[in-house]
C-alpha cells in the first residue's frame, strides 16, 4: 500500500469533520448538553471554523483542562482574531498532511483526554499496526 491509490485511500479514511462530532459531542455531553443539541452546536462551530482540523484543535485544548464554560472557550477560540491563530497551527504542522501521522495523532490526543473509546474499530486496527 505504498503507491498513489492507498495513500488516497487512507486520506479519505481522515474525516476531521466526523472527529470534531465525536469529539465536541462528547466533551459537551460532560457538560451537560444532550446529545440532539450538541450536534447542532458542533455543526455551528464547523460552519464558524476556518477548517475541521482547526475546530479540532480547538477541540482537543479544550478538552485538556477543566473548563467553567466550554462553550464560551471555543466560542471565543473561533472569534474572528482567533481563528488565523488556528489555522496557522493546522496547516504549520505536517501531521495534517500524512494521513498515519493524523491518527497517531489524533489517539495520542484522545488518551490524553480520557475519549480513546471514540476510536473506530478500523482505527484500532490501524493503530495497532502502525503502534506494533
Amino acid at each position: 500500500m505504498h503507491g498513489g491509490a492507498g495513500r488516497q485511500a487512507a486520506a479519505r479514511a481522515v474525516d476531521a469533520s466526523k472527529w470534531c462530532f465525536d469529539v465536541g459531542c462528547h466533551l459537551l455531553g460532560l457538560y451537560g448538553e444532550a446529545p440532539r443539541p450538541a450536534r447542532a452546536i458542533v455543526a455551528r462551530w464547523l460552519r464558524r471554523a476556518v477548517s475541521p482540523e482547526a475546530l479540532l484543535t480547538i477541540l482537543v485544548r479544550a478538552g485538556k483542562a477543566e473548563r467553567g464554560d466550554l462553550r464560551a472557550y471555543v466560542e471565543r477560540a473561533l472569534a474572528p482574531e482567533g481563528e488565523p491563530a488556528a489555522a496557522q497551527a493546522v496547516a504549520a504542522d505536517p501531521v495534517a498532511a500524512d494521513p498515519d501521522a493524523a491518527l497517531l495523532y489524533r489517539a495520542a490526543a484522545l488518551r490524553r483526554i480520557n475519549m480513546s473509546h471514540l476510536l473506530s474499530p478500523d482505527e484500532e486496527r490501524r493503530l495497532a499496526r502502525l503502534e506494533g
